[in-house]
C-alpha cells in the first residue's frame, strides 16, 4: 500500500483492496539535487473572456443611462408643457 503522504487524499474514496492492488508502485518520494519551477499562467484563457463581459456590462449601462435620460427629458417636457412653460 502507498504511504501516507502519497493516499492521503484517497483514503476517504478508495478501498484498502485497491490500493494493496497497487502498493507495487510505491516510490520513495523526495525532492533531487536540482529541483525545477513549473510555473503557468492562465492569463489568455480568462482575461479575454472576462474583458468581454465588462464590455457587454458597460453597453448596458450606457443604454440604460440613455434610455434614463431619454425618460428624464420626456418627463420634463411633459411637465413644461402640462404648465405652459417653453423653458
Amino acid at each position: 500500500m502507498a504511504d501516507d503522504f502519497e493516499n492521503h487524499c484517497w483514503k476517504d474514496i478508495v478501498p484498502p483492496d485497491v490500493l494493496d492492488i497497487y502498493s507495487h508502485y510505491h516510490r520513495k518520494t523526495f525532492v533531487g539535487p536540482s529541483p525545477a519551477l513549473l510555473a503557468t499562467s492562465t492569463w489568455k484563457a480568462w482575461v479575454p473572456s472576462l474583458l468581454a463581459t465588462v464590455s457587454a456590462i458597460v453597453l448596458v449601462a450606457e443604454s440604460l443611462f440613455a434610455l434614463a435620460g431619454s425618460l428624464c427629458a420626456q418627463a420634463v417636457g411633459k411637465a413644461h408643457s402640462a404648465n405652459g412653460s417653453n423653458t
